[in-house]
This record gives C-alpha cells, sequence and structure tokens, in this order.
C-alpha cells in the first residue's frame, strides 16, 4: 500500500549519526507527515528502486510555488560503513592489531 502525502513540501534530517547518515528524516507533505526510522525504508521511500548508499545532502530547488519545491536534489555523501578508515585502523591499534 502506498503512503499519499500530497506534494512534498520539505525532507529535513531530524537526526544524524556521527558519520552523517541520516537517521531520522522527515518527509513533510501537503497531506501528511513522514518519518521514516529505517535505513532500508530511508533508501526505498526517496528514490526508485532505491537510493545506494544512506548519507546525503538535500537540496531543495528554489523555485517555490505556493510553498512548494519545484524539485529536490539528493546527493550522496559517500559509501562503506560510516567509518573513516583512518578511524578504525587507530581503534585497531590501540586493541593490539598489527
Amino acid at each position: 500500500m502506498e503512503l499519499d502525502l500530497g506534494n512534498v513540501t520539505d525532507i529535513e534530517p531530524l537526526e544524524r549519526g556521527e558519520s552523517g547518515r541520516i537517521y531520522l528524516p522527515w518527509i513533510k507533505g501537503t497531506k501528511r507527515v513522514l518519518l521514516l526510522a529505517r535505513k532500508l525504508e530511508i533508501r526505498r521511500a526517496l528514490s526508485d528502486p532505491h537510493l545506494y548508499h544512506q548519507p546525503f545532502i538535500v537540496e531543495k530547488d528554489d523555485d517555490v510555488k505556493e510553498g512548494i519545491p519545484g524539485s529536490f536534489r539528493l546527493m550522496g555523501a559517500g559509501w562503506g560503513h560510516g567509518v573513516d578508515y583512518a578511524d578504525r585502523a587507530a581503534v585497531m591499534s590501540e586493541k593490539g592489531f598489527s
């Protein structure tokens, strides 16, 4: 079953993790507001078939008519698990790994 939000007016990150991944985005529509709380749910809701990675930045089109942006642009902000290799190496080194 598809949820009708109406026209999307905003995509707002309510919470981001340390890696920059959006964990709780609000998707605001003219009919409803939707809070997405799971990674796959977020990626599926924002792209067809789905976004390939979760860390992204949202830009709204400046051309807003009656409170509705003309478009949204989702720009990827990385791949992987959200842990920088240098950070991971430092932790592993502290634990005695070579």
